[in-house]
């Protein structure tokens, strides 16, 4: 049995902790975090007993083969070399940190000792995203012409008026790290080694900290030619949309009102005949959050890399491929702040 703990009494509690628990081939035996009421209630129903506040602690009393991380980029880094010098298998989140040289540092050193490692891109774990993809690369459509994305949201920290590291670039907030990164790691996923052209960014007055909020942008691979919107100041929207314009064909993967539930597949031939693409939905519990379904998905390929020490994918050196990705876009918009 493949022993876990946990770092993080946010989405480590509410995400991490029901996915990792619910996997069969491993087990949960520690957490780190704020002893909440929330925290400590939780842990009580599902009898995980060993609770701690400081991270080092925990891994040096028990010592897990595991540890899945759920705190702010900046943080990140320390937690994770720090498990991976002792050989401790890391499943991360995105963005992996806070700067390049970090992100590029973790995947030399997972590679050096050895250890598996994954990032929590938890899109691709989708049903419909997957169908998209199988779409794609039969080429029923023929070849990509075009990507239009489209994303817009209400950011929680915004809404809220919370300061936080969600805001603050220095520490890997802001929608280029926080929220882009999940489509720079997707549009890798569908289309490999695009270029990216072009970026303009705006920040909300909102944004306690003044990292950016809004981003757009160009990019291009070979004749396909794509753009990017990503906004987390839209009020009163909830909505995320790609569009793949295709030779024979447009296929378009969207939802609503969810972050990653919700999503269908809608195609059209030359005829311009709009199909609706039947998906089977993973199934998650009511009471849970409704991405702990995705992120059991990926644990579960994580736990099974693990078990047969071979690497997977997304790992670190994806998460660092994405650093470098989220660099260029910052230093191309600081040009003209």
């Amino acid at each position: 049995m493949i022993t876990v703990a946990i770092v993080g009494s946010g989405f480590g509690l509410y995400g991490l902790l029901p996915a990792f628990n619910s996997i069969k081939q491993c087990t949960v035996v520690a957490i780190c975090g704020k002893k909440t009421d929330r925290l400590l209630k939780y842990c009580k129903a599902i009898g995980l007993k060993d609770i701690y506040t400081d991270w080092k602690q925990m891994i040096n009393e028990m010592n897990p083969a595991v540890i899945a991380i759920a705190t702010s980029p900046d943080r990140q880094f320390d937690i994770a070399s720090y498990a991976i010098k002792r050989g401790i298998h890391v499943f991360g989140e995105k963005p992996l940190t806070n700067s390049l040289k970090k992100a590029e540092l973790l995947a030399q050193l997972a590679g050096k000792h050895q250890v598996q490692t994954c990032v929590d891109f938890i899109l691709p774990e989708i049903p419909e995203w997957k169908k998209c993809k199988a779409l794609l690369d039969s080429k029923k459509y023929g070849s990509i012409l075009n990507i239009n994305v489209n994303w817009n949201f209400y950011g929680y920290d915004l809404k809220h008026k919370i300061k936080g590291w969600k805001t603050d670039r220095e520490r890997g907030g802001g929608v280029t790290s926080f929220y882009a990164s999940h489509v720079l790691h997707y549009l890798e996923w569908f289309i490999h080694d695009f270029e990216i052209k072009a970026v303009q960014s705006n920040t909300s007055h909102e944004s306690i900290n003044r990292a950016e909020t809004s981003l757009i942008f160009n990019f291009r691979k070979g004749k396909l030619t794509g753009f990017v919107s990503v906004c987390s100041h839209a009020k009163g929207l909830n909505e995320h949309r790609i569009v793949f314009e295709c030779e024979r064909g447009s296929i378009v993967l969207e939802n609503k009102n969810s972050v990653a539930d919700n999503f269908e597949i809608w195609v059209t031939d030359k005829k311009d005949i709009l199909k609706k693409i039947k998906c089977r939905k993973l199934k998650g519990k009511n009471n849970e959050d409704e991405r702990v379904k995705y992120v059991q998905s990926i644990a579960q390929r994580f736990i099974k890399a693990v078990h047969d020490n071979r690497s997977m994918t997304p790992d670190f050196s994806d998460g660092a491929a994405v650093q470098k990705k989220i660099t260029e876009i910052q230093r191309s918009f600081s040009k003209h702040e």
